[in-house]
């Protein structure tokens, strides 16, 4: 029975750790650990595919661009905004 009882305690704290925090225009949000394509990630996090998303890297915004790659392992801080136009 204790067994049971401790497989149960195991089980409820791998469902605590499917997600970790992240931070969305100052937002808090959960999303599982991982690899993700920066295109999916925006619509993961709710961020319009038109904007551009900015990663807080060692204090320095970072722009990260839709077909790049981003992994996720808690505590990482977005922010998103409009594009900004580019000369030819």
């Amino acid at each position: 029975m204790v067994d049971h009882d401790q497989q149960e305690e195991r089980d409820k704290g791998n469902d605590h750790q499917k997600e970790v925090k992240i931070e969305v225009d100052n937002h808090p949000q959960h999303i599982a650990p991982g690899t993700y394509v920066i295109s999916v990630y925006k619509t993961l996090v709710k961020v319009a595919a038109e904007k551009e998303l900015d990663q807080v890297v060692n204090g320095q915004l970072t722009a990260l661009d839709d077909s790049a790659s981003v992994a996720i392992k808690g505590g990482e801080v977005f922010f998103s905004h409009t594009r900004r136009g580019g000369s030819s």
